[in-house]
């Protein structure tokens, strides 16, 4: 489990949903953990944006993958 992970999102699951993610965000804005407000906003974009027909929760592999946002950056989105 990434630090990112047990810092936002301390319940062990394989999905997290959009309610989840937003009340993360809201806690991260209070704890004032800018990197996590930015890995919680790319989230959102990968469940309403990227992956918008697989539901309504993302897959703990993507949570992952936003906590290094260099391997975020180099993932092959749609290729």
């Amino acid at each position: 489990m990434t630090n990112f992970r047990m810092r936002q999102f301390p319940t062990k699951k394989n999905t997290y949903g959009l309610k989840e993610i937003g009340d993360a965000l809201k806690q991260a804005k209070l704890e004032r953990y800018s990197e996590d407000v930015l890995r919680l906003n790319l989230l959102k974009i990968i469940l309403s944006f990227l992956l918008p027909n697989k539901g309504r929760n993302v897959w703990v592999n993507y949570v992952d993958l936003v906590d290094d946002l260099q391997q975020f950056n180099r993932f092959p989105w749609g290729e």
